[in-house]
């Protein structure tokens, strides 16, 4: 973002001299007439610096200048006057606390070094002003085993809750306002830094009668040529803040999540409402495909879309004729195409969707098979998502343990055996198993 500079002058060929000279540097450039103007402009937009005359009607650079340090002092003052008057350039020193007085005439090289020497002085002064206030959520301290003795620097007491005499005292204080909580976290932390002679960081409250804040610690350890720790050291940082925002954040995307959660179970009671042999199906399958998931240690978020997959895998079957998904006896050929078209249907309904996984690739790929019989894109071990090979297990499954129009419900070694009969062939090994060990811990029933 380019600096602004206003320049103040009655004299109105002054200003576009100066507009002239200095149109093509990368500065924003303002000009008043008057000392009135520039106030309103002050008003309205972050002046970085303001230069200006000193002899104006009504009133002069020096008052003004005065004015500018007390309502917007971070704004750069000089003074530029071509009358040489010792008593204003004292009244701007003093009233307004002027960075620099110069005299006209001025060249434009002149004027641009010490232009850009005061934006330079203000950009130093402003980091200064921010490192001086992260400084504050930023302390450190040094601990001495053998006498337990502690020191800190000048803000450690401020961030951790106390007032101190000096700037030693005992170790005790490093833990006097820590959450009771979460003390034992801390003190563990420290034995872990010291046993392992390895830094390690720790998140925990402090609690002063006037709030809460978080902390985040890295803590490390100084060892003598002989591996003795002769110091431990800490940094710590407030990191209040940060969790206040993850908390927020975290509740959003809880918000978010329920309302997509409610929305998939809407989708996926569109095509229980059609066919009653099939009521609860989704959401049974998303159950065994999600305790699958788990016994497997997926990921969270692969467990939670491999979960929306399951109640959405047979949402295409919204585009098939209800005779189909209910015929008693077996399909013809053209109604077995026509039935296989489902998980690409379904695929282009839930596409869309901005699902925070590949969910809609899993109701795809969801009655494909390892050895690249199944369908609608014959894909082969490698080519079908973990996600997917999962759903077909349970989907197999919870189909032969239901009731369906064309085969009565069986017993879990039924099904058991019909996967242990595909396992590596048809079905993923892994998901087996897991649905297995599942069936025998009596996780899963009939």
């Amino acid at each position: 973002m380019q600096a602004k500079v206003l320049f103040v002058d009655d004299e109105e060929q002054v200003l576009e001299g100066i507009k002239r000279s200095l149109h093509k540097e990368p500065i924003e450039l303002y000009f008043a007439r008057s000392a009135s103007q520039a106030l309103d402009i002050l008003a309205r937009e972050n002046i970085d610096l303001i230069i200006t005359d000193e002899k104006m009607p009504h009133m002069s650079g020096s008052e003004l200048l005065k004015i500018v340090r007390e309502k917007y002092p971070r704004s750069i003052r000089i003074m530029l006057t071509g009358h040489a008057d010792v008593r204003a350039a004292q009244k701007a020193i003093n009233d307004g606390k002027i960075y620099n007085f110069l005299s006209k005439p001025i060249g434009k090289d002149k004027l641009l070094a010490i232009i850009y020497q005061a934006l330079t002085q203000k950009e130093i002064e402003n980091k200064k002003t921010s490192l001086s206030q992260q400084a504050v959520h930023l302390v450190n301290w040094e601990w001495n085993p053998k006498n337990n003795e502690i020191k800190w620097s000048n803000n450690f007491p401020q961030l951790f809750g106390f007032t101190p005499a000096t700037h030693t005292g005992h170790y005790r204080q490093l833990f006097t306002t820590v959450n009771s909580l979460d003390r034992p976290f801390l003190v563990d932390a420290i034995k872990k830094c010291l046993q392992n002679k390895q830094s390690i960081e720790v998140e925990h409250r402090i609690e002063t009668k006037d709030e809460i804040k978080w902390l985040s610690q890295l803590i490390d350890v100084v060892c003598n040529p002989q591996g003795e720790v002769i110091k431990i050291m800490g940094i710590a940082r407030d990191i209040t803040e940060q969790k206040k925002q993850a908390q927020k954040l975290k509740t959003t995307l809880k918000k978010l999540q329920d309302t997509l959660e409610k929305t998939v179970l809407s989708l996926a009671a569109m095509v229980e409402r059609r066919d009653p042999y099939t009521a609860g199906h989704q959401q049974k399958v998303a159950a065994i495909a999600t305790a699958i998931a788990q016994e497997m240690e997926l990921d969270d978020d692969l467990v939670q879309n491999i979960h929306l997959a399951g109640l959405l895998h047979d949402i295409g079957k919204n585009s098939i004729p209800l005779e189909y998904l209910s015929k008693p006896e077996h399909l013809t050929p053209l109604e077995m195409e026509i039935i296989k078209t489902h998980p690409q249907e379904g695929y282009e309904i839930i596409k869309e969707i901005p699902f925070t996984g590949p969910v809609a690739q899993i109701v795809l790929q969801h009655h494909e098979r390892l050895d690249g019989t199944g369908y609608p894109q014959g894909l082969q071990e490698k080519e079908i998502h973990i996600g997917a090979k999962i759903i077909a297990v349970a989907d197999v499954y919870e189909t032969i343990t239901s009731q369906r129009s064309y085969h009565p419900a069986l017993k879990n070694k039924d099904a058991a055996q019909e996967l242990i009969e595909g396992r590596n062939k048809l079905y993923d090994p892994r998901s087996v198993d897991a649905l297995l060990k599942l069936i025998q811990e009596g996780k899963i029933k009939d």
